[in-house]
């Protein structure tokens, strides 16, 4: 029975399950540069955990899902993927939430080759587990925020001003898989802290044929940010 077919009640059990997430992780100082602007532009503190950029989720958690994806992870990591770099693109604003007449967010856009391919690619290979609560197209760019919600939409375009006027930050290293835990039953921003790490330490030449594959597999690299 499709998720959309089934009786209210039994959504409501369903969406109330832990699912499992897969990051990839930032890797050690690689978004300190992110956080010193925070602390300039936010100092009130509001991403609590930055585990990396998410890859997949609504997985729902049971012993079943978590030994696939524990094998599966482990095994991309240590034979196929190594460390690789993200190029920031911009700063830019969430325009979205103005036509909701909310003071916007600032942010970072982030390339999204690899991990768009490499999100697909683990898409594909546990589409099986995936629930049917809210799955979400996978996404060719990825954004890292700065501010939280600011006081109005003046500040939020000062801010993008002055961010597009200095030199980006380095890329953004990824250096390994990190399958995470979110449970329904704590705040919808936070993860529970009892992280599975896979390090990538896979072969270059691998790696390198591994993308080129998922390259033709799934989009043409030119529409990619």
């Amino acid at each position: 029975m499709a998720f959309s077919d089934m009786p209210t009640q039994i959504k409501a059990k369903l969406s109330r399950l832990p699912t499992l997430e897969v990051f990839a992780r930032f890797a050690p100082g690689t978004i300190d540069p992110i956080v010193a602007l925070r602390n300039k532009y936010a100092p009130k503190q509001i991403y609590p955990r930055d585990v990396g950029i998410r890859l997949i989720s609504h997985v729902y958690k049971n012993e079943f899902s978590l030994r696939i994806l524990t094998s599966n992870l482990m095994s991309l990591a240590t034979t196929t993927i190594v460390p690789f770099d993200a190029p920031i693109i911009k700063a830019f604003r969430n325009s979205t939430v103005k036509k909701k007449a909310l003071p916007p967010s600032v942010y970072y856009q982030i390339s999204g080759v690899p991990n768009f391919y490499i999100a697909s690619h683990l898409s594909e290979l546990f589409h099986d587990l995936h629930t049917q609560l809210n799955r979400e197209p996978i996404a060719t760019s990825y954004k890292l925020g700065i501010t939280g919600l600011l006081e109005s939409h003046r500040e939020s375009g000062r801010i993008v001003r002055e961010l597009s006027a200095l030199e980006h930050p380095p890329p953004i290293r990824f250096d390994a898989f990190v399958l995470v835990t979110r449970s329904n039953l704590i705040a919808p921003f936070e993860l529970e802290s009892n992280d599975i790490v896979f390090p990538f330490s896979g072969n270059q030449m691998v790696y390198d044929s591994y993308l080129e594959d998922l390259k033709k597999r799934y989009r043409k690299p030119y529409e990619i940010l």
